[in-house]
Protein backbone atom coordinates (compact mmCIF):
# COMPACT_ATOMS: atom_id res chain seq x y z
CA UNK A 1 0.00 0.00 0.00
CA UNK A 2 1.07 3.18 -1.04
CA UNK A 3 -0.09 6.19 0.79
CA UNK A 4 1.38 8.27 -1.84
CA UNK A 5 -0.82 6.68 -4.77
CA UNK A 6 -3.47 6.94 -2.33
CA UNK A 7 -3.75 10.67 -2.14
CA UNK A 8 -2.49 10.86 -5.96
CA UNK A 9 0.54 12.87 -4.59
CA UNK A 10 4.06 12.95 -5.28
CA UNK A 11 6.55 11.82 -2.44
CA UNK A 12 7.94 15.75 -2.22
CA UNK A 13 4.37 16.56 -1.82
CA UNK A 14 4.01 19.46 1.25
CA UNK A 15 1.31 19.56 3.83
CA UNK A 16 -0.52 21.54 1.99
CA UNK A 17 -0.69 20.02 -1.18
CA UNK A 18 -1.88 17.01 1.06
CA UNK A 19 -4.69 18.86 2.91
CA UNK A 20 -5.62 19.83 -0.79
CA UNK A 21 -5.75 16.29 -1.96
CA UNK A 22 -7.28 14.78 1.19
CA UNK A 23 -10.14 17.44 0.91
CA UNK A 24 -10.45 16.51 -2.80
CA UNK A 25 -9.93 12.25 -2.46
CA UNK A 26 -12.39 12.39 0.79
CA UNK A 27 -15.55 13.83 -1.22
CA UNK A 28 -15.61 11.74 -3.75
CA UNK A 29 -15.46 8.37 -1.74
CA UNK A 30 -17.24 10.14 1.52
CA UNK A 31 -19.62 7.25 3.02
CA UNK A 32 -22.76 10.05 3.55
CA UNK A 33 -22.35 10.75 -0.40
CA UNK A 34 -22.45 7.22 -1.36
CA UNK A 35 -19.09 6.77 -1.42
CA UNK A 36 -16.86 3.39 -0.85
CA UNK A 37 -16.24 3.61 3.28
CA UNK A 38 -13.04 1.43 2.64
CA UNK A 39 -11.58 3.77 0.39
CA UNK A 40 -12.35 6.40 2.82
CA UNK A 41 -10.88 4.69 5.40
CA UNK A 42 -7.86 4.41 3.60
CA UNK A 43 -7.73 8.28 2.84
CA UNK A 44 -8.13 9.22 6.40
CA UNK A 45 -5.27 7.25 6.97
CA UNK A 46 -2.71 7.96 4.04
CA UNK A 47 -3.95 11.82 5.77
CA UNK A 48 -3.18 11.19 9.10
CA UNK A 49 0.29 9.61 8.21
CA UNK A 50 1.52 11.96 5.76
CA UNK A 51 0.41 14.93 8.07
CA UNK A 52 2.60 14.27 10.50
CA UNK A 53 6.18 14.44 10.73
CA UNK A 54 7.52 11.67 13.11
CA UNK A 55 5.16 8.86 11.26
CA UNK A 56 5.65 10.13 7.64
CA UNK A 57 9.10 9.94 8.34
CA UNK A 58 9.20 6.47 9.55
CA UNK A 59 6.92 6.05 6.52
CA UNK A 60 9.35 6.97 3.98
CA UNK A 61 12.24 5.12 5.73
CA UNK A 62 10.53 1.91 6.12
CA UNK A 63 7.67 1.76 4.63
CA UNK A 64 5.91 0.66 7.79
CA UNK A 65 2.54 2.19 8.27
CA UNK A 66 1.97 3.21 11.86
CA UNK A 67 -1.11 4.69 13.44
CA UNK A 68 0.67 7.03 15.74
CA UNK A 69 4.22 7.52 17.68
CA UNK A 70 2.87 5.62 20.35
CA UNK A 71 2.12 2.27 18.51
CA UNK A 72 5.95 2.20 17.48
CA UNK A 73 7.12 2.94 21.07
CA UNK A 74 4.80 0.42 22.46
CA UNK A 75 6.42 -1.65 20.44
CA UNK A 76 10.17 -0.38 21.19
CA UNK A 77 9.02 -0.98 24.77
CA UNK A 78 7.64 -4.65 24.66
CA UNK A 79 11.45 -5.94 22.76
CA UNK A 80 13.29 -4.03 25.69
CA UNK A 81 11.14 -5.74 28.73
CA UNK A 82 11.87 -9.07 26.58
CA UNK A 83 15.44 -8.12 26.36
CA UNK A 84 15.20 -7.26 30.20
CA UNK A 85 13.36 -11.08 31.00
CA UNK A 86 16.12 -12.83 28.71
CA UNK A 87 18.87 -10.81 31.13
CA UNK A 88 17.31 -11.67 34.41
CA UNK A 89 16.54 -14.83 34.07
CA UNK A 90 20.07 -16.05 32.87
CA UNK A 91 21.72 -18.23 35.03
CA UNK A 92 24.00 -16.55 37.08
CA UNK A 93 22.37 -12.78 37.09
CA UNK A 94 23.21 -11.25 40.17
CA UNK A 95 22.09 -7.39 40.15
CA UNK A 96 24.17 -6.48 42.61
CA UNK A 97 27.10 -6.53 40.11
CA UNK A 98 25.18 -5.89 36.94
CA UNK A 99 24.28 -2.52 35.61
CA UNK A 100 21.29 -3.47 33.95
CA UNK A 101 21.00 -0.88 31.71
CA UNK A 102 24.82 -1.47 30.20
CA UNK A 103 23.49 -5.30 29.76
CA UNK A 104 20.43 -3.87 27.89
CA UNK A 105 22.49 -2.09 25.68
CA UNK A 106 25.24 -4.46 25.43
CA UNK A 107 22.20 -7.17 24.32
CA UNK A 108 20.80 -4.46 21.65
CA UNK A 109 24.52 -3.81 20.24
CA UNK A 110 25.22 -7.65 19.68
CA UNK A 111 21.70 -7.80 17.62
CA UNK A 112 22.59 -4.78 15.59
CA UNK A 113 25.66 -6.06 14.63
CA UNK A 114 24.24 -9.54 13.44
CA UNK A 115 21.97 -7.52 11.65
CA UNK A 116 24.51 -5.42 9.64
CA UNK A 117 25.99 -8.94 9.36
CA UNK A 118 22.91 -10.43 7.88
CA UNK A 119 22.47 -7.58 5.54
CA UNK A 120 26.42 -7.85 4.41
CA UNK A 121 25.49 -11.61 3.61
CA UNK A 122 22.54 -10.78 2.21
CA UNK A 123 24.30 -8.07 -0.29
CA UNK A 124 26.78 -10.71 -1.24
CA UNK A 125 23.97 -13.11 -2.49
CA UNK A 126 22.73 -10.45 -4.62
CA UNK A 127 25.85 -9.56 -5.84
CA UNK A 128 26.95 -13.29 -6.29
CA UNK A 129 23.58 -14.41 -8.39
CA UNK A 130 24.14 -11.04 -10.83
CA UNK A 131 27.09 -12.55 -11.71
CA UNK A 132 25.95 -15.10 -12.62
CA UNK A 133 23.09 -13.57 -14.28
CA UNK A 134 25.80 -12.23 -16.70
CA UNK A 135 27.86 -15.46 -17.32
CA UNK A 136 24.08 -17.37 -18.50
CA UNK A 137 24.58 -18.56 -21.90
CA UNK A 138 21.78 -17.50 -24.40
CA UNK A 139 18.35 -19.99 -23.92
CA UNK A 140 18.87 -20.44 -20.09
CA UNK A 141 15.79 -18.00 -19.35
CA UNK A 142 14.28 -20.23 -17.29
CA UNK A 143 17.63 -19.86 -14.94
CA UNK A 144 17.67 -16.44 -15.29
CA UNK A 145 14.27 -15.92 -14.22
CA UNK A 146 14.82 -18.18 -10.87
CA UNK A 147 18.30 -15.91 -9.93
CA UNK A 148 16.07 -12.72 -10.75
CA UNK A 149 13.54 -14.37 -8.42
CA UNK A 150 16.21 -15.27 -6.02
CA UNK A 151 17.51 -11.28 -6.10
CA UNK A 152 13.81 -10.10 -5.80
CA UNK A 153 13.39 -11.97 -2.43
CA UNK A 154 17.19 -11.29 -1.29
CA UNK A 155 16.20 -7.62 -1.98
CA UNK A 156 12.93 -8.24 -0.03
CA UNK A 157 15.00 -9.36 3.13
CA UNK A 158 17.26 -6.34 3.23
CA UNK A 159 14.32 -3.60 3.36
CA UNK A 160 12.98 -6.25 6.51
CA UNK A 161 16.56 -5.84 7.77
CA UNK A 162 17.17 -1.66 7.24
CA UNK A 163 13.77 -1.41 9.21
CA UNK A 164 15.06 -3.83 11.80
CA UNK A 165 17.90 -1.84 12.51
CA UNK A 166 16.32 1.49 12.39
CA UNK A 167 14.08 -0.08 15.31
CA UNK A 168 16.76 -1.59 16.95
CA UNK A 169 18.73 1.66 17.32
CA UNK A 170 15.58 3.06 18.54
CA UNK A 171 16.02 0.89 21.37
CA UNK A 172 19.07 2.27 22.26
CA UNK A 173 17.64 5.89 23.05
CA UNK A 174 14.53 4.52 24.61
CA UNK A 175 16.65 2.78 27.15
CA UNK A 176 18.76 6.29 27.54
CA UNK A 177 15.55 7.50 28.57
CA UNK A 178 14.78 4.68 31.01
CA UNK A 179 17.84 5.28 32.47
CA UNK A 180 17.76 8.91 32.77
CA UNK A 181 14.70 8.80 34.54
CA UNK A 182 15.19 5.91 36.60
CA UNK A 183 18.69 8.06 37.90
CA UNK A 184 18.91 11.94 36.70
CA UNK A 185 21.41 12.69 38.88
CA UNK A 186 25.09 11.51 37.17
CA UNK A 187 26.80 8.95 39.15
CA UNK A 188 30.37 7.62 39.43
CA UNK A 189 30.43 3.75 38.88
CA UNK A 190 33.31 1.54 40.35
CA UNK A 191 34.91 -0.61 37.70
CA UNK A 192 35.00 -4.00 39.57
CA UNK A 193 37.83 -5.79 39.37
CA UNK A 194 39.18 -9.44 39.97
CA UNK A 195 40.24 -8.48 43.20
CA UNK A 196 36.94 -6.74 44.14
CA UNK A 197 34.39 -9.61 43.72
CA UNK A 198 33.09 -11.76 46.56
CA UNK A 199 35.78 -14.85 47.48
Amino acid sequence: MNLYVILEIPTHANKSDIKKAYHLKAQSVHPDKGGNEEAFKLIALAYRILMDDRTRAHYDMTGEILDSVESENQKIRQEVISIFHQIIKAPGFNPIYVNIFDEIREAINEHIQKLHQARANTLIEIQQHQEMIKRVVKGSDLFQGVLEDLIAKAEQSINGIDIAIGRTTRMLDHVKDLEYKSDPQPQVFVTMTSNSWPQ
